[in-house]
C-alpha cells in the first residue's frame, strides 16, 4: 500500500536506553530532567544522521536553538526499565520553525511519554533568527505524523505569594555553544517548588525558552500555585536585569 511505503521511508530515529537508579530524584522517580535529556539526545543524534546536526550547521556559523517543548507524562518511568525513544522531524511553520516529535515506550510497547518541540535556525555570530534553508524546510515530508499533544494554551492565573530560589550557573551547566544546556532549565524551574508540590506526579510540562544564559550569571527561579489547583506557573529570570530566560506551566496529578 502507498501509505505503508510512505511510513517506511519516513526519517525516524530510534534510541534504546536503560533507566538506572542514578536517574531517580529524591522522591524515587525518574526525573523530568532525565526524560528531557533523553529527548534532547535523541534529537541531536538524529539531526547529525540527517546531516543537519549542530556541528554541521556550525561550519557556516549557524546552529539549532530549541524555543519550546510540550511533554505529556502518561506513566512515570521506573528505574531498571528499558525504554525506546522514537523521534522524527514533524513539520515546519512559517519557514522559521522546525517541529520535532517524540514517543517513549517501554519494552512491552506501552507509551510512557509523548512530546513535541519547536526549533529555530540561528546565526550564532549575529545572534539572529534565520529563515530555514530549503534542506531544513523539507526535512519533514508532507505526510509526517504528529503526536496527539494538544497545543499549550494561555498560562493560568497565578494565586498567592510565589516561591523563590536562586541559582548560580556553573561551567558544568554549559554546552558546546557555551550556553546553558536546555535540560538544566528544567531542573532549575522546579527548584523553587516546596516538596509537597514537587512530590506529586508530573502529568505535563510546557516550557518556553526565551533567552540564553551563560556561565557566571545568577538566576532567580520563581513558581506560583494557580487558581486551577493542579497547575503551577514558573519563571526563570536573570537576577541582574530581571529578563525571563524560560517560562513554564506544569500540570500535576
Amino acid at each position: 500500500m502507498e501509505g505503508e511505503k510512505e511510513v517506511a521511508e519516513y526519517p525516524r530515529h530510534f534510541v534504546e536506553t536503560m533507566l538506572f537508579d542514578s536517574d531517580l530524584d529524591c522522591f524515587d522517580r525518574v526525573s523530568a530532567a532525565k526524560i528531557c535529556d533523553i529527548l534532547q539526545c535523541g534529537a541531536t543524534a538524529h539531526a547529525s544522521l540527517l546531516g543537519v546536526g549542530m556541528r554541521d550547521l556550525m561550519k557556516d556559523g549557524h546552529s539549532w536553538m530549541i524555543s519550546g517543548m510540550s511533554i505529556c507524562f502518561l506513566r512515570p518511568a521506573k528505574a531498571r526499565e528499558a525504554v525506546t525513544l522514537e523521534t522524527w522531524p514533524s513539520g515546519v511553520r512559517r519557514r522559521v520553525v522546525c517541529t520535532r516529535d517524540y514517543i517513549i515506550r517501554n519494552a512491552e510497547g506501552e507509551v510512557l511519554v509523548k512530546a513535541t518541540s519547536d526549533w529555530i535556525y540561528v546565526d550564532v555570530v549575529n545572534r539572529k533568527i534565520c529563515m530555514l534553508t530549503p534542506t531544513l524546510a523539507t526535512l519533514a515530508p508532507a505526510w509526517a505524523p504528529r503526536v496527539d499533544v494538544e497545543p499549550a494554551g494561555r498560562a493560568p492565573e497565578k494565586e498567592g505569594e510565589p516561591f523563590k530560589t536562586k541559582v548560580l550557573i556553573r561551567r558544568a551547566d554549559t554546552d558546546i555553544n557555551r550556553h546553558v544546556n536546555n535540560v538544566h532549565y528544567v531542573e532549575w524551574l522546579f527548584e523553587a517548588l516546596p516538596d509537597e508540590i514537587y512530590s506529586r506526579d508530573l502529568k505535563r510540562l510546557d516550557i518556553t525558552y526565551r533567552q540564553e544564559a551563560i556561565r557566571g550569571e545568577v538566576l532567580e527561579s520563581t513558581a506560583w500555585l494557580c487558581q486551577e489547583g493542579s497547575k503551577t506557573v514558573h519563571s526563570l529570570n536573570r537576577e541582574s536585569d530581571g529578563v525571563a530566560l524560560a517560562t513554564a506551566v506544569c500540570t500535576w496529578g
